[in-house]
């Protein structure tokens, strides 16, 4: 990092002490006075820029442990929408962030990602009519150090995305595919050799068609994996994680399965039947109960001629862009909420039986903690996701932020 990019990075800090400055196109935003960023402040994240930013020395300023009193805000007063087109080069990439509200967009020469990230990030700004808040700053971070998709770090108000981890877990996971001293007890192992001979029952119980499309996206990526572009790859690697998820569910969360069987509109006529128990009997059982249940009831579906399939959560169209969205889930999320404080609930959240179920009909990734439960419910309800009133309400308890109207 040489000595111009953090004179040009102390320049664009500038703006955070005024008010009411103008964007392009006439826009206006406000901006609140920045904090202090105390010295021993760490991140995990230290290998990218905007996690380094200078400590800001402020005359007469206390500092604000509220950080949403710095964020901006887009204030325009019409609705407007706009048409993405992917940018050809990084320049244009650049200038269309900042028409969507980003301040320091900077995807490091990455112009795939770079479209992909502002392709996502204006699927939000429509659906907020452009009344959207964005993050300060928008970067790549390829670092050792980070963990998962991506992250938002509340502390610097940067939403930070990984260029090509996805890719580099998926040529791991296929290339053992055909490997000859590969264990048969990998699930996707066996579930791929049986679909290269065209049988799309390997899973007995989950969609075929989704099956098949996995399959096809499997092969593409092995022959083609150099032509495939970022949301390709993040869909793949989501349909994956959607079949082996499912695959497992009979014994980590069957009750899921039912419901899944019992809401589809094209088994509900069949089940009103008096040898099927109510959703509500069900739910009183033990696990291993369910997954019995589970069983009788695709079984006592054969019966009647009806081949029963459960649907795993497909990421198609604009479910491309869940990471993004859940990323933003937390970004607004500060905005009603202490994450300090919803941290100390994630025991309770955790070890509370009602809340896990709860949940659990959303991810299993929900059910790690209170601020994750909250970002996933709302990537899934910007992406058409309805949600059983529990989950709502659960949604709710943790002050979730507010959905476009």
């Amino acid at each position: 990092m040489n000595e111009n990019y953090w004179k040009r990075l102390d320049q664009s800090l500038n703006w955070i002490r005024n008010f009411g400055v103008p964007l392009n196109g006439g826009e206006s935003a406000y901006y609140a006075s920045p904090i202090s960023i105390p010295q021993n402040t760490a991140s995990i994240f230290s290998t990218n820029p905007v996690s380094q930013f200078p400590k800001i020395e402020l005359d007469n300023e206390k500092v604000v442990e509220n950080l949403q009193q710095y964020r901006r805000y887009n204030i325009n007063t019409q609705p407007q929408k706009l048409e993405f087109q992917k940018a050809k080069n990084m320049r244009e990439a650049v200038a269309y962030a900042r028409k969507l509200g980003i301040k320091n967009f900077d995807m490091d020469g990455d112009l795939g990602l770079a479209n992909w990230v502002n392709e996502g990030l204006t699927e939000i700004y429509n659906k907020y009519n452009g009344k959207a808040p964005m993050p300060s700053n928008v970067i790549k971070d390829g670092g050792e150090e980070m963990v998962g998709d991506a992250y938002y770090s509340c502390s610097r108000d940067t939403l930070a995305i990984a260029p090509d981890n996805k890719k580099r877990i998926l040529s791991r996971l296929l290339d053992n595919i055909d490997s000859p001293w590969e264990s048969s007890k990998r699930p996707l192992v066996r579930w791929y050799r049986g679909v290269l001979q065209n049988d799309f029952s390997q899973i007995s119980y989950i969609d075929p068609k989704f099956q098949k499309q996995v399959a096809k996206h499997i092969t593409q990526f092995q022959n083609f994996s150099g032509r495939m572009d970022v949301s390709e790859v993040k869909q793949l690697y989501h349909e994956i994680n959607a079949l082996l998820e499912t695959k497992n569910m009979p014994d980590t969360n069957p009750l899921k399965l039912i419901s899944n069987i019992y809401n589809n509109p094209k088994y509900k006529k069949a089940i009103k039947g008096f040898e099927f128990k109510s959703l509500a009997q069900i739910s009183k059982l033990n696990r291993n109960a369910q997954k019995q249940e589970f069983y009788n009831i695709i079984n006592k579906l054969k019966k009647k001629g009806i081949n029963a399939y459960v649907e795993p959560q497909k990421f198609e169209e604009n479910n491309s862009f869940h990471v993004i969205f859940h990323e933003y889930g937390h970004f607004r999320h500060f905005n009603t909420t202490s994450f300090t404080a919803l941290k100390q609930r994630t025991n309770e959240f955790v070890s509370n039986v009602k809340k896990q179920k709860t949940a659990g009909q959303v991810s299993s990734y929900a059910k790690s903690e209170p601020m994750e439960f909250v970002a996933e419910v709302y990537a899934g309800l910007l992406n058409g996701v309805k949600y059983s009133p529990e989950v709502m309400a659960l949604y709710k308890t943790y002050n979730g932020p507010p959905l476009p109207q």
